[in-house]
């Protein structure tokens, strides 16, 4: 994540004390009236959620699509605005197409930018064909109200590790030079 130096300063609240305006925001707060600096950005981030090809499939016990459906449907009975979200890792378990349609079809009700990086478990490939929908991107680099995010793809085939090769590397310089 990259703020440019301009942002920075919009950070703290109108008279430079950021606390006034957020202390005190638990998980019951209306975020929807609370006052917020004006460079706020609302981000839910949504991980490791290995759904699978067949809907009904479990994952140590836990069905997974099940547990990705109550998540989702618990943020959207809340008061909370939202500007972006980031599905992060290990998305689809079997990496199948079927996977990642059924989590297209799950991020799409958000109503906002859906960002996304695979993790050991995701195939790239198959998630750029089929994770996609109208708000939902695989950009590398994306820039929202002065918030920079750089997805990087750390994913190395066969391996529960991962690293950031030469052509990861060089679309992060080049998002830094920016």
């Amino acid at each position: 994540l990259i703020l440019p130096e301009s942002k920075r300063a919009n950070l703290d609240g109108p008279d430079g004390d950021m606390s006034k305006d957020t202390n005190g925001a638990g998980p019951d707060h209306d975020l929807r009236t609370m006052r917020l600096p004006a460079a706020t950005l609302r981000v839910l981030q949504l991980t490791d959620t290995h759904l699978c090809a067949d809907p009904g499939a479990t994952l140590l016990g836990v069905d997974t699509l099940d547990t990705c459906r109550r998540v989702i449907a618990d943020f959207h009975s809340r008061p909370w605005p939202l500007d972006l979200v980031l599905a992060t890792g290990d998305m689809v378990h079997d990496a199948s197409t079927a996977g990642y349609r059924r989590l297209a079809d799950l991020l799409s009700g958000f109503g906002v930018p859906v960002l996304w990086l695979p993790g050991n478990h995701d195939n790239p490939e198959v998630m750029r064909a089929w994770l996609r929908g109208p708000n939902i991107h695989a950009d590398t680099v994306r820039d929202l109200r002065g918030w920079w995010f750089a997805m990087l793809d750390s994913v190395v085939r066969g391996a529960a590790g991962g690293r950031l090769d030469a052509v990861q590397l060089e679309r992060l310089a080049q998002a830094l030079a920016t």
